[in-house]
């Protein structure tokens, strides 16, 4: 078996996937849980897709096909949220027609309990999921160098939602957000539960 890192690889003619928030392979922009909003690290920032994606190439397994392995980045855009982690969406770059593999958890803070690495349980996975964590998970028990760098991705999302650029306001309005990061459908809905609870007080 063979299984190789390539440490910021092009994305070559896969680019596309990154490239519209209703494209399959952007399924990580919301997670199946309590309509949770994650964003794909490059939408806000497509000009570090070529230099900063991290890939590993798998031949020979008995368990998972031979191809190059993509993991796409997603972050919680919520300011009120302070959750540290990122979302890694296991993609094959031949056969990106499958979607996301498996959706991997981790967290930096890395002496808190659920700080993983561990297959997020909300999202698809594979047949083969558990063999492709097992040679993810510790790269990123041990990359110290790759933890640090989605960390710094984490606080560019963060950032970038608290002061977007117009390019990056227009991001945000795809995603449905409002200046906060937060969905605009479920801000307006407590918005209106305040408006009633005001209007009973009142009477």
């Amino acid at each position: 078996m063979s299984a190789e890192w390539q440490g910021y690889e092009s994305l070559g003619g896969n680019r596309g996937f990154y490239s519209d928030p209703g494209n399959i392979y952007t399924a990580c922009e919301r997670n199946r849980g309590g309509g949770r909003i994650m964003m794909l690290f490059h939408h806000l920032f497509p000009e570090l897709i070529d230099k900063e994606t991290r890939c590993i190439d798998i031949l020979n397994n008995e368990v998972i096909p031979d191809d190059r392995y993509i993991l796409v980045e997603c972050y919680c855009p919520k300011l009120d949220c302070d959750c540290r982690r990122v979302l890694l969406k296991v993609i094959a770059k031949e056969h990106t027609e499958q979607g996301e593999l498996l959706t991997i958890s981790f967290g930096f803070d890395r002496e808190k309990e659920m700080a993983g690495p561990y297959i997020d349980p909300m999202n698809p996975r594979c047949s083969y999921a558990d063999a492709l964590f097992r040679i993810i998970a510790p790269m990123l028990e041990t990359d110290t160098d790759y933890a640090d760098r989605l960390e710094s991705h984490y606080h560019m999302v963060k950032r970038a939602v608290k002061r977007p650029t117009p390019r990056e306001k227009q991001i945000l309005v795809r995603y449905g957000l409002g200046s906060d990061g937060q969905p605009k459908s479920s801000k307006s809905r407590r918005t209106k539960k305040t408006r009633k609870q005001r209007k009973k007080r009142r009477k």
